[in-house]
């Protein structure tokens, strides 16, 4: 009986490393494919899959972010000489309460460094230890002079499931030939930063915060004249209700 309880065990053993190997080739690939866009994000609404399958890039704690309850913790980084508008901040805040349902609390998490930002040094640096545990609870705002790799028309990208980069040069940069104000550029650049991390895609709504243009330098901000989207469009609002539900079914 010892010898069948054995071979058994080693059935299952091999039948769930095989699973896992499927899972993990599956996650690796197109990220348009149907698993992707549905399986994936199933098994992200659990931390142990999140943990197993280390699912965290953009939109994979769109579960975190949607089904925890209690307060979101933005932590706010610029370098020393930059002053960061606070209304925006809190105008930035307002809509992801508006989007969650969560209340808001922002703290600043400390100074970066002056000049060019590798991407990289978030985990040399240790920065990552302000993205708070557990995930969907915090959100980290890196407001650096400039970040490497980047594209040249860049503007922003987002740092795993709970992490925002923003170019200031950029944004400097492309507010030269614009009127308006430096902080509705921004404002509009975090909210599309935090579109993906809920889990949307780009569109191409010219009045969507979700732009396939949007954070791209002159086609987006031209397509805007003098402003930029501060809020998110129904088109989109409703894709993130779609989101939450799924997610809550």
């Amino acid at each position: 009986m010892s010898g069948l309880i054995k071979f058994l065990f080693l059935l299952v053993l091999i039948g769930f490393i095989g699973v896992v190997i499927f899972i993990q080739a599956a996650l690796l690939g197109d990220p348009k494919s149907n698993f992707n866009q549905t399986t994936r994000f199933t098994l992200a609404k659990y931390s142990i899959f999140r943990t197993i399958f280390r699912l965290h890039n953009a939109g994979d704690a769109r579960g975190q972010y949607f089904l925890r309850s209690g307060p979101i913790a933005i932590s706010w980084l610029k370098p020393y000489s930059q002053n960061v508008d606070r209304p925006m901040l809190e105008t930035f805040a307002a809509e992801i309460t508006k989007q969650t349902g969560r209340k808001v609390n922002i703290s600043f998490g400390g100074n970066l460094k002056e000049g060019n930002y590798e991407i990289a040094d978030l985990k040399s640096e240790k920065l990552e230890a302000l993205i708070q545990k557990p995930e969907g609870s915090s959100l980290v705002v890196f407001f650096v002079q400039d970040y490497t790799p980047r594209e040249a028309d860049e503007l922003s990208t987002t740092y795993g499931e709970s992490g925002i980069l923003i170019s200031l040069d950029s944004h400097q940069k492309h507010m030269q030939s614009y009127g308006g104000t430096i902080e509705s550029y921004l404002l509009s650049s975090l909210l599309h930063e935090f579109g993906h991390q809920l889990g949307l895609e780009h569109n191409e709504n010219s009045n969507c915060i979700m732009n396939a243009r949007a954070g791209t330098g002159y086609s987006y901000l031209s397509s805007f004249g003098k402003s930029a989207p501060e809020t998110f469009c129904p088109f989109e609002e409703k894709q993130i209700r779609e989101i939450k539900l799924k997610l809550e079914n």
